[in-house]
């Protein structure tokens, strides 16, 4: 990419260019993941709140006694 740029330009002009348009392509996929990461929806563990309900019931229908 410097290389073709280098043709018409000079090479650090060249490197200039690239640098800034990797720098920006770079925020614009740092933008998008931080937009995606804080819209998603926190994972709910329903296997263990389930379980939990499961306890609670047993626990419940035996009036808290053990065995």
């Amino acid at each position: 990419m410097v290389a073709g740029l280098e043709t018409a330009l000079p090479a650090w002009l060249s490197l200039l260019i690239v640098t800034v348009v990797l720098v920006l392509a770079a925020s614009v996929l740092a933008l998008v993941g931080v937009r995606t990461i804080k819209s998603s929806v926190p994972p709910v563990p329903e296997q263990a709140i389930e379980e939990a309900r499961k306890t609670s019931e047993v626990v419940r229908a035996n009036g808290g006694r053990q065995g």
